[in-house]
């Protein structure tokens, strides 16, 4: 088994600035030690008359610059260890991009081709009544993430709705007629599009020459591809859980994004479009410009490193690099964009809506987009800034700039 431990990972992650900020091991253990884990058990009948038993959980990590935000996962690897390190690096990401939020994640352990669709409304909304006192639009706001979207949101709005009345900016990510924003499902992949050019033009790269390969075409891998094919990158492979297609002249993405969104079960060696498949160990071997994981966690490790061939890498979903795997990325100077970079767009996009929800107004899309473009301008500044003063990496780079404006939270707010 390849060198994956998510708290390890977060951990030997955060060292760096740790040591350079010189903090006391005392803040420094705050930092990294969640303010609260909630764990429940949910029994349901399922609709074949049967009692059947899941486990929810929400870690929350961090408060000291905002109301705790993050996701919230169905999918059977979900359990406290992975929502403790995911619920970490929204802590990180939030303050990167200075928002008002602090850092949380959860979910609920389950495989959701066993469910329908009466049982995960039953599923999602019993999870709330469990955990309704501990979230709030100023205590703790989730948010879609892996097996989850907008109606998922829509069900936690309306079961937090019976104990505390319409408070729509309680959860993010909900339906247009609901109190969401437009824009919301597109935002992380429009971010990791910015994020991929933003990076690129710094090293040099001519957009109109440069080959991606997406490992994921879910949401975020997708519109990922649509916006950086629109900007007029080839994109030469993608993958899914069944493997990859892949065609060195480019594929077409426009016509296979169309295939994939009004199926989710679609996998996208049944598309149309010419291509090659290829196995999951191939797609890895490619040689590109640009390779963005936008799947699940620890997609590059160890065991896989040594043999990409690629000169950048742009990490579409969280935590898809091992610290194993990052250093040797570090010594073979191949620069990667970092999760809590490249995959904000999302909660951009959430805090227009939060926002917006507070004072019952809908931003427009346009807007949208403008918002989470300058965002990512402005960070990138940052971090490039401060990756060129401190001679260090983009990710400790931007671990450094993070850290360092919530620990000054911390201090600012005090201890009693």
């Amino acid at each position: 088994m390849f060198d994956y431990d998510p708290s390890k990972c977060q951990d030997e992650f955060l060292k760096p600035a740790f040591k350079k900020l010189n903090l006391d091991s005392e803040v420094q253990e705050i930092l990294q030690t969640p303010q609260r884990e909630i764990k429940v058990e949910i029994p349901i009948r399922l609709h074949n008359g049967k009692i059947r038993r899941f486990e929810g959980f929400r870690v929350q990590h961090n408060d000291f610059c905002g109301p705790f935000k993050g996701g919230m996962r169905y999918h059977p690897s979900v359990d406290m260890k992975h929502c403790r390190a995911l619920a970490f690096l929204m802590t990180w990401k939030t303050a990167l991009f200075h928002l008002p939020f602090g850092g949380a994640k959860g979910g609920i352990c389950c495989d959701l081709k066993h469910l329908n669709t009466y049982e995960k409304e039953i599923l999602s909304k019993n999870f709330i009544n469990k955990i309704f006192p501990l979230i709030g639009p100023d205590i703790d706001i989730p948010a879609p993430d892996v097996g989850t979207g907008e109606t998922e949101m829509a069900w936690y709005f309306d079961a937090y709705a019976k104990h505390n009345g319409y408070m729509p900016s309680v959860v993010t990510g909900k339906p247009l007629n609901l109190g969401g924003v437009d824009g919301r499902t597109e935002a992380t992949g429009r971010g990791v599009h910015f994020a991929t050019l933003l990076a690129a033009k710094a090293h040099g790269f001519d957009i109109n020459n440069l080959k991606i390969t997406i490992q994921g075409f879910g949401n975020v891998g997708s519109h990922a591809a649509l916006y950086l094919h629109q900007a007029g990158a080839q994109i030469i492979a993608v993958s899914d859980a069944d493997g990859g297609i892949y065609n060195p002249e480019g594929l077409d993405i426009p016509t296979l994004f169309n295939e994939m969104q009004p199926n989710k079960d679609a996998k996208v060696n049944d598309s149309n479009i010419k291509h090659e498949y290829i196995s999951h160990e191939e797609f890895f071997e490619l040689k590109t410009d640009v390779l963005i994981p936008a799947a699940l966690e620890a997609a590059i490790h160890s065991e896989n490193v040594e043999r990409l061939n690629v000169k950048m890498i742009v990490e579409a979903a969280n935590i898809p690099v091992t610290n194993n795997a990052d250093n040797y990325l570090k010594d073979k100077n191949i620069p990667v964009i970092p999760d809590i970079f490249a995959n904000a767009g999302g909660v951009c996009a959430s805090y227009l809506e939060w926002s917006g929800n507070h004072q019952r107004y809908s931003w427009p899309k346009d807007k949208v987009f403008n918002f989470i473009e300058d965002a990512f301008k402005d960070t990138w500044r940052k971090i490039t800034e401060v990756s060129e003063a401190e001679q260090i990496s983009y990710r400790d780079a931007s671990y450094l700039v993070a850290i360092e404006r919530v620990a000054k939270a911390l201090y600012q707010r005090g201890f009693y």
